[in-house]
């Protein structure tokens, strides 16, 4: 996932400048089509006895079930929240670099960076997660986003172009933590299913800070209040991390 972004970044805009951006969505979408058939084509599923000696004696919820508790919907809110700061931030890296005086080189090269800053947020972050805990290592990543947001308000250059890599390193950590939160609360038997639902947020966050930040540019004409509302989601999402924090020692 993290690596598409920086192996396709420049080979997408390579074939946009050779050819036109539909003819290269749709050479790109045939050449994902054909790998990802390949790729499932060698993907065996374990068959039921090899998962039952895998299943471990926790008690596990069933979506249903879990979708019955506060937690659920917390660790729902919480991702869309979260992400939405990125969510904002992404379409607009390339455009905010170039106008923050770097060279389009530069801006697409941030834009390929920042798959790797997410690669990276997500090994080390889920890693400390082990060692200080989920809601600790959540809280961490939402103070980086708040700071990472605010200062992008007046970045420029060299800053601007490492903010953007910080703020990328503070999106992936989430998608290596959450789906351990959610498995601590729900258990591992329905970890796929129970996480499958809460990762709707994603897309919807997708959906819906972008159009507020398409809304908030064509109002004002700069990128200072979609910041400022990028940290208040991430500042939000602090107190309902503390919440989800405090219901887990609580079921515990």
């Amino acid at each position: 996932f993290v690596l598409a972004t920086v192996i396709f970044a420049p080979v997408a805009t390579s074939l946009i400048e050779a050819t036109s951006a539909p003819r290269a969505i749709m050479i790109l979408g045939i050449i994902f089509l054909v790998v990802g058939i390949i790729a499932c084509l060698l993907i065996a599923v374990p068959d039921a006895g090899e998962q039952a000696k895998a299943a471990t004696e926790e008690v596990s919820m069933t979506p249903l079930q879990a979708a019955k508790t506060l937690p659920f919907w917390l660790l729902f809110l919480g991702c869309f929240l979260f992400n939405g700061t990125w969510n904002m931030i992404s379409p607009i890296i390339k455009t905010l670099g170039i106008s923050r005086g770097l060279t389009a080189e530069a801006a697409t090269i941030c834009v390929s960076l920042t798959g790797l800053a997410n690669a990276a947020g997500r090994i080390i972050m889920s890693s400390l997660s082990d060692k200080i805990g989920r809601v600790v290592t959540l809280i961490i990543l939402c103070v980086m986003t708040i700071a990472s947001a605010l200062v992008l308000i007046f970045a420029g250059g060299g800053l601007a172009f490492g903010v953007i890599i910080l703020a990328a390193f503070a999106y992936g950590g989430p998608a290596a933590v959450n789906p351990a939160t959610s498995t601590d609360f729900f258990g591992p038997k329905y970890s796929g299913s129970n996480y499958g639902i809460i990762m709707l947020s994603l897309g919807l966050s997708s959906v819906v800070f972008n159009l507020i930040s398409n809304a908030l540019y064509s109002s004002t004409g700069s990128y200072t209040v979609t910041f400022i509302m990028g940290a208040i989601t991430a500042a939000v999402s602090i107190v309902i991390y503390i919440v989800i924090g405090k219901l887990r020692k609580k079921a515990a």
